[in-house]
């Protein structure tokens, strides 16, 4: 198992195991289940690093706030003061290599993962979708698996944390953090819904594309719908980041479904190619 040590200068080694090597051979043609489990394990591997680098920022700015905080002339929340992170303290100079280091080693397994992503059988449809990259559809195949293997499109959503569950009392809800035996009904994973949430954002931000027309049209179907009666919402209609959330929302399960199909596609000879709606077209909800 290969180790990467810090140089002597740092003061401060940091032993990191790396099982790239051994997860995906470079001269071995990798079956889909072994693809999906390197895929899957070098995922895992990226989000241990992404962890350590966010704890590594909360504590460089913990000391950033310590320090402001003996000259500063307010009691409390330090965070709002201005320029209480432009400077880097000395004590946080150790962590901030740290940190930088973590950053390289992180960029490994994305290559791999990317790398892999582009030797799956539906790569050609997703390099087609505007604002969706290889590292982002990576991740969806490490956390889901094998798309194929499940049943409906609905599955596949509420693996992902966009689809609905019963609750206990009978009562159909989205997924959402929620407590007790309902908490395990939904099955709602953050981290999941993140990852889907980020490909959504793209998709918006890439300004054209099949599934941006989806989102506009439906985000002109949302905005004539009622208030929903939430927090904010007390007019006739929703508020602009409802109306955005549920588009968006629609969308991504538009994009899930259609992966999902195409998936089956390329994987089963017995599958019907799939044929993507007219762009724009309003469509009903899309729900389990």
């Amino acid at each position: 198992m290969a180790k990467d040590k810090t140089p002597p200068s740092t003061g401060m080694p940091l032993v990191i195991e790396s099982t790239a090597k051994e997860i995906v051979p470079p001269t071995i043609c990798l079956s889909l289940a072994d693809t999906i489990a390197a895929m899957r394990e070098l995922h895992r591997e990226r989000q241990d690093y992404h962890n350590a680098e966010k704890r590594l920022t909360l504590q460089i700015k913990s000391i950033q706030r310590r320090v402001h905080a003996r000259t500063c002339k307010m009691p409390k929340k330090h965070s709002k003061c201005e320029g209480v992170y432009d400077e880097l303290p000395a004590a946080a100079l150790v962590l901030s290599e740290q940190q930088g280091m973590i950053n390289v080693h992180r960029k490994r397994p994305e290559k791999e993962l990317q790398k892999l992503a582009k030797t799956l059988p539906v790569w050609p449809w997703i390099e087609a979708v505007r604002g969706v990259g290889a590292l982002g559809f990576a991740q969806v195949v490490a956390e889901a698996g094998d798309l194929g293997a499940y049943n409906n499109p609905a599955k596949l959503w509420k693996r992902m944390g966009i689809g609905m569950y019963q609750r206990n009392d009978g009562i159909w809800e989205r997924q959402r953090k929620a407590e007790g035996e309902n908490g395990i009904l939904a099955g709602y994973s953050p981290n999941r819904r993140s990852i889907v949430y980020v490909i959504g954002e793209c998709i918006i931000k890439a300004g054209d594309g099949h599934y941006r027309e989806i989102y506009d049209a439906r985000k002109i179907i949302e905005a004539d719908k009622p208030a929903c009666g939430r927090a904010k919402c007390v007019g006739e209609h929703c508020i602009p980041g409802h109306i955005h959330n549920r588009a968006k929302r629609y969308m991504e399960k538009r994009l899930l479904r259609d992966l999902w199909r195409e998936w089956r596609r390329v994987t089963s000879s017995s599958a019907s190619p799939l044929e993507p709606p007219p762009p724009s077209s309003p469509e009903p909800d899309v729900q389990p």
